[in-house]
């Protein structure tokens, strides 16, 4: 009976080549005969393909995705003329090369080696209690559009990390696949065991589905960078220097409106609070606060900005703002109001005068949308380029952006897809 041996953290010396559109390199490594016939999912490799030296063969198959792969391998016995087969499994995880070493006497040693490059997530996971109360939440959600509307908000938000197998427990709470896989993707880079994430593909029954999840997994160093984090201390300091030296009034809140708006920087509360105290006005205080919101990295601590206002009622009006924000739901514009927007835009002539309409309503930002609205609005023009262009004006504006995706459906080219994904 063959010996299997599992041995993690060695590294031998195979020929490793880069598996294409893969975070793991994989090399097989035959000692002795070299007249052996390799596959791998049903696909032939011989040793030609890769290097001999001596005694021991390598070669690297290409474009193997993450999860697992039966390898057979069969050799002929020199003295006997014997044929024999040897069948297992190959299991790939994210972050770790594996090398697979066919020992003389017909053991198989498999051998992980973590990365040089890969750094697991080392932000703080849920604990059990915070993470069986979402759980609990979750599963008390009447529709799954609500499921998915919480979990978004959850895998977005800036302070959760999971591991692994609470992303696992959450999904299963999702019926519907598309809406399962657009989370998964989401959760993906909020998981400190990105190692273990090939258990995911186990909740889908589409293989497409599947296969669209792990090209995105195979893909996320390059699209998906660690989100950044707060102003460094330096830039900061030159920053509020700057703003405190302006003057009027009005001149210091167009800077800190435009400070809070600009989507390339990032604040702590502490940080907010000090632009927000260099005016003194209570209202315009709220309207930073407001504004502030979005760019803050520790929302968890945004509860000390209320110290900064004097009034209950500007107090209470952030909270509902907050809530509103954090729902993440029904605050898109109304039916009736959403009808007459666009009837009067459907109504306007030439092109131009319509696209600068659709642009005006995505950039107010007292417009909020739901997806749905959104894509009637942007089937206002048929130009795909038009099309693209208010795609992304609108994204600012959605209110269930979770959905976002379906605005692909509008664009028609691939590339415009893929660099609206990018965009988003």
């Amino acid at each position: 009976m063959n010996r299997i041996i599992l041995i993690c953290g060695i590294a031998l010396l195979p020929l490793m080549m880069k598996a294409q559109n893969m975070m793991s390199e994989v090399s097989i490594t035959i000692n002795g005969n070299k007249n052996l016939q390799t596959t791998i999912d049903g696909k032939s490799y011989t040793t030609l393909s890769g290097s001999a030296s001596g005694n021991v063969a390598s070669f690297s198959p290409n474009s193997l995705s993450l999860g697992q792969h039966t390898l057979l391998i069969t050799r002929n016995e020199p003295s006997t003329g014997m044929v024999e087969k040897i069948t297992t499994f190959l299991n790939l995880r994210y972050g770790f090369d594996l090398t697979v070493v066919l020992n003389e006497d017909g053991s198989l040693e498999f051998i992980e080696t973590r990365k040089e490059n890969y750094v697991a997530n080392t932000q703080q996971i849920m604990d059990a209690t915070t993470f069986n109360a979402l759980l609990q939440k979750v599963k008390l959600q009447k529709s799954t559009a609500k499921r998915k509307d919480l979990l978004v908000a959850s895998f977005e938000s800036p302070d959760n990390y999971f591991t692994t197998l609470q992303v696992e427990q959450l999904l299963k709470q999702i019926s519907v696949e598309s809406f399962k896989l657009s989370l998964a993707k989401s959760a993906f880079g909020k998981v400190s065991d990105p190692y273990n994430f090939g258990s995911i593909y186990s909740l889908f029954a589409s293989e497409a589905n599947i296969k669209n999840l792990d090209t995105y997994v195979s893909n996320f160093e390059k699209k998906a960078p660690t989100v950044a984090g707060p102003m460094k201390d330096a830039d900061f300091k030159a920053q509020y220097q700057s703003i405190q030296q302006l003057w009027p009034v009005s001149a210091q809140m167009s800077a800190l409106n435009e400070a809070f708006s600009n989507t390339s920087k990032l604040y702590t509360t502490q940080q907010a609070g000090q632009l927000i105290q260099l005016v003194n006005a209570e209202s315009n205080r709220l309207i930073l606060a407001k504004a502030a919101y979005r760019s803050i990295t520790d929302k968890t601590n945004f509860y000390q900005i209320n110290e900064l206002l004097s009034q209950q009622s500007s107090k209470n009006e952030l909270q509902d703002f907050i809530q509103g924000k954090s729902s993440n739901t029904d605050n898109a514009m109304r039916e009736n109001d959403f009808t007459n927007l666009y009837r009067n835009i459907q109504l306007q002539w030439p092109v131009s005068a319509q696209m600068n309409s659709l642009n005006d309503a995505f950039s107010d930002t007292k417009n909020t949308f739901t997806i749905a609205q959104a894509v009637q609005l942007i089937k206002l023009v048929s130009v795909a380029s038009y099309r693209f262009d208010l795609a992304k004006a609108s994204y600012r504006s959605i209110s269930d952006k979770g959905n976002y995706n379906q605005i692909s459906d509008l664009l028609g080219i691939p590339s415009r897809k893929n660099e609206l994904d990018d965009y988003a």
